[in-house]
């Protein structure tokens, strides 16, 4: 794999100096470093030395620094601590630190290679009083770190945690398994790995994450990378619940520069943001959270045949990448997300926003699935959200972005009292090339009040909402939209003009518009009223087309499709993506249905159902006022012979492999009859 290079501002040289501090490991008596204290072998890479019990695993902080370089460690069996070693006469009650994170010292990292053989370390237990790192290392660089699975419990009141190493300056870490419940006590990074890289090239590869991560800067495998600081991982593997208070959270990295290959994500993320100046807080992305801040963190963001599944719920949101930003441009290829997909101010279905200055951000052979939303948040001045891409902050001058040979088959709203713009590929972007793509979306875009009121717009478009929404001082903005199919179901305007929206693209200022064929039954509803439109193939309503036409594979061959190597019909009627299965997406649930309130007599039968969708099997359980009722775990749920004691509030939980969602209550009113005295 070759590694890439990439030049960048430093931070304070007093940072280092303030890690030096903060990690100075406690006084720890020296022994030989003969390898004497281990069960045998001679250090060298044909003889490792050999851990067969915890003592010999902790001397390895005999060897920190250049006592490690060159030096080779293996595990001969399962190594697992208990309860007795961290009571006041345990082995590694260490003054009620509990375990002390091994080479634990900032400028004499471990640089050696560790063979974890196979074997696994379990029962590690850190304390709040541990010297700030929640790690099997402290630190690492150009360190080895293999086979080797790690099984922690709950991990909390730490500043730091990695579940192998706090930091790392450079090295490679493979075929490692970690399992964790981790959580920072003063919200700093947090990483299933590694905590932070820093100043050089770190590698995970062939490795996985389990668990569930708290803290400010958190991602899967690594919470952050600074000061030249860059993560490179391949065939990895993340699944569990990922949470960042007045941060960025990402499936596999929470800030910072990467580059993410054939990796997989199935979890939960959720990022909370500072609205005290700080609007640059709270990304999350299935993969990345946010590519830079406004500290002049910045570098490449690079996925490949990267897939996400699960829900995510931040400010801005993105089913890959959260957030790019400060010089950080993205390149995103072969890449899937499929969930429900919340947010505050932009949200896409593979990128959220991007604030990044300069050119070159690109998104190919990429799709998403599941629902996208905006419906809170402060007010600002604008909201977007695309299948594919979010859209720009207006106060960045932000560069170019392009969407090629990409689909979604995403629910879109966007709702507030600022101008929005919704889009089944892009939301809105001051200079946008979208070629050869489609747009297989349900798509609403509120703005609130009625425009004439506050003078501000919906944007809403099949395929993208529009750029005169993003505009730089001179007002310019660019949108090229050729050979698309925008085959929505419906656009959705109810405080809207005919003038915002169209079946390819709502409103804009410069475009080029051509070869772009629109569903002729699309169902335009602005203002409360349906509303019929005409369109050419050069004009912001393209050319209509109907479903059967739109069902065939000449149809797109005709617009230069490349059905060679890019795409495929699925047995639905619509392209898909050669390298795709062709069935559908796993997908958490959704509840298209919601359970009805009801009001019976005393004796009467009813009946409470919803009605799901997601990923087979589903699983039900109905509850009456927060208690689970035994035996209600079907799609809906009777009572027979209703009482007054059945009265109350009833609901569902749907969940399957992917995710959970708990449906609107209902509310059972019973009535009872009245008996009239003779």
């Amino acid at each position: 794999m070759n590694k890439f290079h990439l030049s960048r501002k430093g931070l304070l040289g007093s940072v280092a100096l303030a890690f030096s501090l903060f990690f100075t490991l406690g006084t720890t008596a020296m022994q030989a470093q003969d390898g004497s204290e281990f069960a045998g072998g001679n250090g060298t890479e044909a003889n490792p030395w050999q851990i067969a019990t915890k003592k010999q695993l902790a001397a390895i902080d005999n060897y920190k620094g250049d006592a490690s370089k060159g030096k080779y460690f293996i595990l001969t069996k399962d190594l697992k601590f208990t309860a007795e070693d961290f009571t006041p006469f345990g082995d590694f009650y260490n003054d009620g630190i509990f375990w002390r994170s091994l080479c634990n010292d900032f400028n004499a990292p471990f640089q050696g290679c560790l063979d974890g053989n196979n074997h696994e370390i379990s029962g590690i237990k850190f304390s709040a009083n541990h010297e700030r790192t929640g790690a099997l290392f402290a630190y690492l660089k150009d360190a080895t770190i293999k086979n080797l699975t790690i099984s922690y419990g709950e991990m909390r009141d730490v500043i730091f945690y990695g579940g192998i190493a706090s930091m790392s300056y450079s090295g490679v870490i493979s075929n490692c398994h970690v399992s964790a419940i981790m959580e920072s006590s003063n919200g700093n990074d947090v990483g299933g790995f590694v905590s932070s890289l820093y100043n050089g090239t770190t590698y995970i590869l062939d490795s996985s994450f389990e668990g569930s991560l708290r803290g400010r800067w958190v991602g899967g495998l690594v919470g952050m990378t600074w000061d030249g600081g860059i993560l490179v991982t391949s065939n990895c593997l993340i699944k569990g619940e990922i949470h960042a208070d007045m941060g960025h959270a990402g499936g596999i990295l929470g800030l910072g520069a990467t580059r993410i290959l054939d990796s997989y994500v199935s979890a939960d993320i959720t990022a909370t943001g500072n609205y005290a100046g700080q609007f640059e807080l709270g990304a999350a992305g299935g993969m990345l959270g946010s590519s830079g801040n406004m500290w002049g963190e910045g570098g490449p963001a690079e996925f490949t045949n990267c897939h996400f599944i699960g829900n995510i719920d931040a400010v801005y949101v993105g089913g890959i990448l959260g957030n790019s930003y400060n010089n950080s441009p993205f390149n995103i290829k072969s890449c899937s997300a499929s969930g429900n997909f919340i947010g505050e101010f932009f949200v896409g279905g593979i990128v959220g926003m991007s604030a990044a200055h300069v050119a070159g951000n690109a998104i190919s052979g990429s799709y998403s699935m599941g629902e996208i939303k905006i419906e809170r948040g402060k007010n600002t001045s604008q909201k977007a959200a695309g299948g594919i891409y979010g859209g720009e902050n207006d106060s960045y001058q932000a560069g170019a972005i392009s969407v090629i040979n990409s689909y979604s088959h995403c629910k879109i709203s966007v709702t507030g009292t600022v101008p929005v713009a919704v889009g089944g590929i892009i939301g809105m972007a001051r200079n946008a090339t979208i070629l050869k793509s489609y747009a297989m979306c349900e798509i609403k875009g509120d703005q609130v009040v009625a425009s004439s009121i506050n003078g501000n717009h919906a944007y809403v478009g099949g395929i993208c909402g529009g750029t005169k929404i993003a505009r730089d001082n001179s007002g310019s903005a660019f949108a090229a939209i050729q050979k698309c199919v925008a085959m929505n179901p419906s656009l959705t305007a109810p405080h809207g003009d005919k003038e915002d929206t169209g079946r390819v693209i709502g409103a804009f200022d410069k475009s080029d518009l051509s070869n772009n064929y629109a569903l002729d039954t699309m169902m335009l509803k602005i203002n409360d009223k349906n509303v019929s439109v005409t369109g050419t193939a050069s004009d912001k309503n393209g050319l209509a087309k109907s479903a059967s036409v739109l069902a065939k594979k000449s149809t797109y061959t005709g617009l230069d499709w490349d059905f060679d190597e890019v795409w495929k019909m699925s047995v639905n009627g619509y392209p898909i993506f050669i390298w795709q299965e062709d069935a559908p997406l796993p997908t958490p649930p959704t509840i298209t249905t919601q359970p009805k309130s009801q009001t019976v007599n005393v004796g009467s039968s009813v009946t409470f159902s919803v009605t799901a969708t997601g990923t087979e099997p589903l699983s039900y359980q109905w509850y009456k006022n927060s208690s689970a009722i035994s035996g209600a775990t079907k799609s809906s749920y009777t009572i027979n012979s209703v009482t007054t004691g059945d009265a109350g509030s009833y609901y569902v939980v749907v969940s399957n492999d992917l995710g959970t969602v708990t449906s609107s209550a209902a509310t059972l009113t019973v009535n009872v009859p009245v008996t009239l005295s003779s």
